[in-house]
């Protein structure tokens, strides 16, 4: 492995970059507003999204704890005084992050035979893709519950 990858800063020319390449992109913009069919199973899933979530989290972090209120000299804060506020923000602020790592972190969960209402959404999927398959019968497309 060391002898494969780049000496000259590896993780900068070419994660990094190939990383905002994907966020500029017009594809990866047209995917997020919705304006693709979909996602095709082998395109790599974008981390840019998550980046600037992330990043921004911490740049409020920073700006809170640096500029407002800052942590080791509080008279120089432009915020000192208003310690509601700050309190406010700090409540917020670990919320934010406690559902976003819950958010990250959590699997999103499978559909399987232990779920009771599995077989009644089984038998819907399959009524509706037979009420597709068959456009001659315009009724049976009328005909199926809307849930």
């Amino acid at each position: 492995m060391a002898a494969v990858e780049d000496p000259r800063g590896h993780f900068f020319r070419k994660t990094m970059w190939s990383q905002l390449q994907e966020f500029v992109s017009l594809k990866a913009w047209k995917q997020w507003m919705g304006m693709t069919a979909g996602a095709d199973e082998l395109d790599a899933p974008m981390k840019g999204p998550f980046y600037y979530l992330a990043g921004n989290y911490v740049l409020h972090f920073c700006i809170v704890f640096g500029v407002f209120a800052p942590i080791f000299s509080a008279e120089n804060g432009l915020l000192w005084d208003k310690s509601g506020w700050i309190l406010w923000n700090v409540i917020w602020m670990v919320f934010s992050w406690y559902t976003f790592y819950k958010t990250w972190k959590t699997p999103p969960g499978y559909l399987d035979d232990k779920n009771p209402h599995i077989a009644t959404w089984r038998r819907q999927y399959e009524e509706t893709l037979e009420a597709y398959a068959d456009t001659d019968d315009k009724k049976k497309l009328d005909s199926l519950p809307v849930s």
